[in-house]
């Protein structure tokens, strides 16, 4: 069946759909947590059901992890060419080799795949990579006139 025809029966419901929105008035957004779907919307050119579809997701944690360990993102192609076999039509890959690695890994099969979701596949992965950074914010210290105010 085309990606067409399955999204066109499935864009109003899905258990996927989150609508979020003004209560008063008609403006109303339609998101969801579809898997293959980088932007999150409820669109047919970034549904996961597409054919050639792009997703970002953290990977299930296994039995045998650490608890505090952090997840492996996974980055998952949908090719275009297996359509008629579901099982091999996806292709699964471990973000594990550092950010600037990974980002030259996504850009790379996004390019020849779907290049108009290179700059959200990356935006995306920098967001996951910056989830687990411990950043501690600096306070900033004061100098000159006001130095001592604040001490």
């Amino acid at each position: 069946m085309s990606s067409f025809v399955v999204y066109n029966t499935t864009r109003k419901n899905s258990a996927f759909l989150v609508t979020r929105g003004q209560a008063n008035t008609d403006t109303k957004v339609q998101f969801t947590c579809e898997a293959n779907n980088v932007a999150n919307l409820n669109n047919r050119k970034y549904s996961g059901s597409n054919n050639k579809s792009v997703g970002i997701e953290f990977a299930a944690p296994s039995a045998t992890a650490k608890a505090g360990t952090r997840p492996k993102a996974v980055f998952t192609v949908k090719a275009f060419n297996k359509q008629n076999k579901p099982a091999s039509a996806t292709a699964r890959y471990t973000l594990a080799r550092g950010f600037k690695k990974n980002a030259r890994a996504i850009q790379r099969h996004t390019r020849t795949n779907r290049s108009d979701l290179t700059a959200m596949s990356l935006a995306r992965w920098t967001k996951m990579n910056a989830s687990f950074r411990g950043r501690v914010a600096n306070k900033r210290t004061r100098t000159g006139r006001r130095a001592s105010r604040n001490q």
